[in-house]
């Protein structure tokens, strides 16, 4: 019977390293994570302009490695997300949080939730957000913002926009609410019959030189649009 030399040992011991070695390296390669979202469309339906519309999307890493979620941003500042954990181990899930507020925008919307990860086999992934944007008050404009041009600082300017009711039934206007002291409005009338209209008087008076952005929000009874907003925008000049 033959014996085993300390030689023959050492070179077994060594050959077992070197398997374990490349098993454990095998492994690490393999261990990749994949991004799963549950689904990749949120249709929010119908949305009225200046409400807000909210929806979860759930997100799972289905591999076998750390998920890294690098960034998640928008395609609009109408559209805000709550991210979900920065990493995600395998078969760990959690939620995007989306919430969709479309301001100045009419008819139908697509808006983009852009997710970037460590997923080998999908870098970016993206949700698409869908929405039927709609009035009941609705600006005789053709978009959702009076623009004013340049203006002298502190020179006081006036200007009108109506809102038509496009709704079946009387809506009442309980206030007008601003995003700065320098906007001031008045309407005439508090309550506006269906197909009947309401006139807003928009003073502004800028208060420094450069581009200025805001707007007032009719706020009404209405339950489907309790909240009408219109965009303010100008540019104040020095005064001659």
């Amino acid at each position: 019977m033959g014996s085993i030399s300390v030689r023959d040992g050492r070179d077994r011991r060594k050959l077992g390293f070197v398997m374990l070695s490349l098993a454990c390296s095998v492994a690490l390669v393999s261990a990749q994570p994949k991004l799963e979202l549950q689904r990749t469309q949120v249709d929010a339906g119908i949305v009225y302009n200046g409400s807000t519309v909210t929806a979860k999307v759930g997100i799972k890493n289905a591999g076998t490695g750390d998920l890294d979620i690098l960034s998640v941003h928008t395609s609009c500042g109408c559209t805000t997300v709550k991210e979900p954990k920065s990493v995600l181990k395998p078969g760990e899930s959690d939620v995007l949080e989306v919430a969709f507020t479309p301001t100045g925008f009419r008819g139908n919307v697509e808006k983009y939730i852009n997710i970037e990860s460590n997923d080998p086999g999908q870098r970016y992934a993206s949700v698409t957000l869908v929405a039927d944007v709609r009035d009941e008050l609705a600006p005789l404009t053709p978009i959702n913002l009076l623009w004013l041009g340049s203006i002298p600082v502190g020179k006081v300017t006036s200007q009108h926009v109506a809102f038509q009711n496009l709704s079946d039934h009387a809506i009442k206007i309980r206030s007008i609410t601003s995003t700065s002291d320098i906007i001031s409005t008045r309407f005439d009338k508090k309550s506006v019959a269906p197909n009947d209209s309401v006139s807003i008087s928009v003073r502004v008076t800028p208060k420094k030189e450069g581009y200025f952005g805001g707007e007032f929000i009719l706020v009404t009874d209405s339950p489907h649009q309790p909240r009408v907003p219109m965009r303010v925008a100008l540019i104040g000049v020095q005064a001659p």
